[in-house]
């Protein structure tokens, strides 16, 4: 449920949600289906058990989930995750755990992505 506006911070004091089902009006509404955004929200928290620092999300029209990682501590990665907004996220938080335990993710040197595509279901793309 909205109930006001953020104010303006630098930075990533807040974690961001973008886009949802959102009318014009967006105070007073819900942002997404409350049963979804409970979804949502428990995937978001739990990248943080697989070494992800999530800042931002973003329910996209065109039917994609859009969630932005940064570095923070011993993790490295720096990029985007990218999945079906109605995809299973019990389904996607495996595929990702699975992508991320590999030898190219875990080295020392910073990781630098374009994005993490979990799109296609047990085939995982990335740049």
């Amino acid at each position: 449920y909205i109930f006001s506006k953020a104010p303006e911070f630098s930075g990533n004091l807040f974690f961001k949600y973008f886009g949802g089902e959102v009318a014009q009006k967006i105070i007073g509404i819900n942002y997404l289906e409350p049963k979804r955004f409970r979804e949502i929200t428990f995937f978001i928290r739990s990248l943080k058990d697989i070494s992800l620092h999530p800042v931002s999300y973003e329910w996209s029209a065109d039917g994609d989930s859009i969630v932005l990682v940064e570095p923070r501590g011993n993790t490295k990665i720096n990029s985007i995750i990218l999945f079906n907004n109605n995809d299973d996220l019990g389904l996607i938080f495996e595929n990702l755990g699975l992508v991320l335990e590999e030898p190219t993710f875990r080295g020392d040197e910073d990781v630098v992505l374009e994005y993490i595509d979990l799109r296609f279901g047990n085939k995982v793309y990335f740049k």
